[in-house]
């Protein structure tokens, strides 16, 4: 009897019927990957570099300005393209 009930309880745990049986990792369990994860983050690093690209241009312009006034130059204005 011994050993048709260990043959049953075999079959049982090849089967996977037996699952409780089986070690639990313990912790918290991972998060679940977003798929919009990976487009979020670059977009968040291509509006970094626009900012950054931005920033070089405002400082070129204020430095091209500055230098038109210390010349004496005049500066194009909208104003002046409409007449």
């Amino acid at each position: 009897m011994k050993e048709r009930a260990r043959g049953r309880w075999r079959g049982l745990r090849a089967a996977g019927a037996l699952g409780g049986l089986t070690p639990v990792k313990r912790g918290p369990k991972p998060a679940l990957r977003n798929p919009m994860a990976a487009e979020l983050a670059q977009a968040k690093r291509e509006n970094a570099r626009l900012l950054r690209r931005l920033e070089h241009a405002e400082t070129i312009i204020s430095i091209q300005k500055k230098v038109a006034a210390l010349l004496g130059l005049p500066l194009a204005t909208d104003n002046d393209d409409a007449s």
